[in-house]
C-alpha cells in the first residue's frame, strides 16, 4: 500500500502536464495531512488515481488558470474514500475543464465532511461529477459551490454532475 503525508506539493508554472500524485500501480493508497497546488499548466490535476479503494483524508487541492483541464481531485477507481478534503478548481480559459472531483467510480464512493469548489469566467463548470449507477454511493455532509462569473455568456454551472446525464444546476 502506497502512503503519502503530510506534504505539500506546489507546482506552479509553464509545461503541458501537471500532476502531483499520480497513482496507477498500488491498490488501497492512501493519501492524507496534505496541501497540493498546480497553477498555470495546460492540464493541472491535484490527485489522479486510477487504482482501487483510495483513501484521501484531511487534504486540500487546488488547481487554477490551466488552459485545458483543471480537475483538483479524479478518481476512476472502485470504493473511493474521501474524508476532509478540499477541492477547488478555477479557470479564466474558454476551452478548459473546471472540476472540483470527478469520481467515476461505478462501485460504492463515500464522500464525507468534504468541500468542492468550481469557478470559472469562461468555460462550464463542475464541482462534483460522479457516477450515480454506482451501487452504495453516499455523499454525506459535503458542500458544493461553483460559479460561472459571466452569466451573459450561456455557460452552465453543475453542482452535482450525474455521468448518466442528470445533473443538478447551480
Amino acid at each position: 500500500m502506497i502512503r503519502f503525508s503530510q506534504l505539500t506539493i506546489e507546482i506552479l508554472s509553464g509545461g503541458n502536464y501537471g500532476i502531483a500524485i499520480w497513482n496507477n500501480s498500488d491498490a488501497n493508497p492512501k493519501i492524507s495531512s496534505s496541501y497540493i497546488t498546480l497553477r498555470g499548466l495546460q492540464y493541472n490535476y491535484g490527485i489522479y488515481n486510477t487504482l482501487s479503494s483510495p483513501v484521501i483524508q484531511d487534504v486540500t487541492v487546488e488547481v487554477a488558470l490551466g488552459s485545458i483541464r483543471n480537475i483538483a481531485i479524479h478518481s476512476d477507481a472502485s470504493s473511493p474514500v474521501i474524508n476532509n478534503v478540499q477541492a477547488k478548481a478555477e479557470s479564466p480559459h474558454s476551452s478548459a475543464s473546471v472540476i472540483g472531483l470527478q469520481c467515476l467510480s461505478t462501485s460504492r464512493p463515500c464522500i464525507t465532511n468534504s468541500s468542492f469548489e468550481a469557478e470559472s469566467t469562461g468555460s462550464d463548470v463542475y464541482g462534483l461529477t460522479i457516477n450515480t449507477a454506482s451501487s452504495g454511493a453516499r455523499i454525506t455532509n459535503s458542500r458544493i459551490i461553483c460559479g460561472v462569473k459571466d452569466e451573459a455568456s450561456g455557460l452552465q454551472c453543475r453542482g452535482l454532475y450525474d455521468e448518466n446525464l442528470a445533473y443538478v444546476g447551480c
